[in-house]
């Protein structure tokens, strides 16, 4: 068998994460952050939001490019939901922590992500997960992450957990928030480099 194996997961810059001011404006926005191409969803995440009705004043800002920005541009446009969907495009790093920042929720529908670096970067940020059961987003769960999972790709599975995130309460939120920050120290890319440096010197 192997030996002498080691497993170094992807590291986020939490330093930079945690010095940034979380200033959560709305109770119950969202936002989600990465390359905007068919394997994430994004056009089945605007029409499950959508299909709220907003009666809670939900709000969506989707940071990123890829081959369905201008689809999704149509999208928000032919539903009218601009007031809803706000569809920022690429940002920088920095803006894209900001943006984190003044979010409540992170949402993730994508099925094909390796170590989700955008979900690790929102949790330092502050943000309540709300994942699609992927393994990638399981792998998450196993390490200790909390987060409101979304079991299949259903609309009505869909919505029903972002309902779940938003009417959580105080303590249900700070006790997610808690755990996660503590979890969160174990993905600092200055302790994965410590790690690569005592294998170089194992």
């Amino acid at each position: 068998g192997y030996k002498n194996v080691f497993l170094i997961r992807h590291g986020i810059n939490l330093e930079e994460c945690l010095n940034i001011k979380q200033t959560k404006l709305n109770k119950y926005s969202i936002c989600f952050a990465g390359r905007l191409i068919p394997e994430k969803n994004i056009p089945l995440l605007i029409e499950s939001i959508l299909s709220l009705g907003n009666k809670k004043k939900i709000t969506l800002s989707i940071a990123g490019n890829g081959s369905d920005l201008s689809k999704l541009k149509t999208l928000t446009t032919n539903f009218n939901s601009l007031n809803v969907v706000n569809i920022l495009g690429q940002l920088s790093r920095k803006q894209v922590r900001n943006l984190f920042a003044s979010n409540k929720f992170y949402i993730s529908l994508s099925k094909s992500d390796g170590m989700p670096i955008a979900v690790l970067e929102a949790i330092a940020c502050g943000c309540i997960p709300i994942l699609f059961n992927s393994r990638p987003h399981q792998e998450l769960s196993e390490l200790g992450l909390q987060f409101i999972s979304i079991p299949t790709d259903s609309i009505t599975d869909i919505k029903n957990s972002i309902l779940n995130a938003i009417n959580l309460s105080k303590e249900e939120i700070e006790s997610i928030r808690v755990n996660n920050n503590q979890k969160i120290l174990n993905f600092s890319s200055t302790n994965m480099l410590e790690r690569y440096k005592q294998i170089a010197y194992y």
